[in-house]
């Protein structure tokens, strides 16, 4: 901060701000060859990592989508199951009452006299 409050009390301000600029415009060519292949491999380096996101992204959803089907076939074939029991115990001969509710059959005997 005393450097900069230095600057500020002496004018220095603008012959300082005017010499970085032309620093900046003559070094700026040479920065540039330099910087340019680092750039270039910052560049591929994003390019293979957005492909790379791609393939796990798309073999991520293709495992939720299979799963998804299989979750959904499993449910569909209980529910067939169930409605096959529920048709299957209407015509098992199970006597129904008068408010038409199945009637429990009676027990017979323990010792299988009847």
């Amino acid at each position: 901060m005393a450097l900069l409050e230095e600057i500020s009390d002496r004018k220095l301000g603008l012959p300082l701000g005017i010499g970085l600029a032309v620093m900046a415009v003559s070094a700026g060519p040479a920065l540039m060859r330099a910087a340019r292949p680092v750039a270039k491999g910052a560049i591929k380096a994003y390019l293979a990592l957005r492909a790379r996101t791609r393939e796990v992204m798309a073999e991520m959803s293709e495992q939720a989508q299979d799963l998804y089907a299989e979750a959904k076939h499993e449910m569909e074939s209980s529910r067939a199951a169930l409605a096959g029991e529920e048709a299957g115990k209407s015509r098992s001969g199970r006597a129904r009452g008068a408010d038409g509710k199945f009637v429990k059959p009676q027990e017979e005997p323990a010792g299988g006299e009847a």
